[in-house]
């Protein structure tokens, strides 16, 4: 089972402004897969990082879909990390395997720490069913740094629901985003709010439904007894 791939990180993203175009999507591809939200929940490349002292082959980065799409030989992606000074990676000797650094510990999974990110985290919607991560991450990126993003899809088809969940670096450029009057993407207004807000409002929703279930079928008791009275 390959990385999740529809997030994208920035909190230790390198310096790679003398890169070249394939080399700047080959880091930061590389720098998400090892970075602080997928790197702990991603079961099978922690499994091969624990084999191997932390080193993960190149050969085994290549089977993820987004990086495999782009093409390029285990070369290009050994020497792009190495030219970029990555604060997160290190490439081995023989430039055939890769690992985060061991001086960048992995963040604690605190209660407080998640509290965090969800209090900084937007929910938003509107966006075409065809939009790519690469777009989102440009749009989203106009507003500050992005932590990462979700795109949210249906379960069955795994279709793109046109939906978000965006953790940004701060809470300041969270309310930034939101704060903007009228947010639109290809002409179309956004629905957006916090995390948080949005799930309370699916509660809500739950529960009126509920409430609404309860209703029809104490009518339908109703109906059945008075018909039976009439009887």
């Amino acid at each position: 089972m390959a990385a999740v791939e529809d997030t994208t990180i920035n909190k230790n993203e390198s310096k790679i402004e003398s890169l070249d175009a394939v080399e700047k999507r080959i880091v930061k591809q590389i720098e998400y897969y090892f970075g602080d939200k997928n790197f702990p929940r991603d079961k099978f490349l922690r499994q091969k990082a624990e084999e191997d002292d932390g080193w993960v082959t190149l050969d085994c980065l290549q089977t993820f879909s987004r990086l495999k799409a782009m093409s390029v030989e285990n070369q290009t992606l050994a020497d792009a990390i190495k030219r970029a000074n990555s604060k997160l990676l290190e490439v081995s000797d023989d430039d055939k395997k890769v690992r985060r650094l061991k001086s960048v510990p992995l963040p604690e999974n605190t209660v407080e720490a998640r509290q965090t990110a969800k209090a900084k985290t937007v929910y938003c919607k509107g966006f075409p069913k065809e939009t790519t991560l690469d777009q989102l991450e440009e749009f989203f990126g106009t507003y500050g740094n992005v932590v990462y993003i979700m795109m949210r899809r249906v379960y069955q088809t795994k279709e793109f629901k046109g939906s978000v969940f965006v953790e940004f670096t701060t809470l300041e450029e969270a309310k930034k985003f939101l704060a903007e009057e009228k947010s639109t993407y290809k002409d179309e207004e956004l629905i957006k709010m916090l995390r948080e807000e949005y799930y309370k409002k699916k509660e809500e929703e739950k529960s009126q439904l509920k409430d609404d279930e309860r209703k029809r079928k104490a009518q339908y008791v109703y109906f059945i007894y008075i018909n039976t009275l009439c009887q």
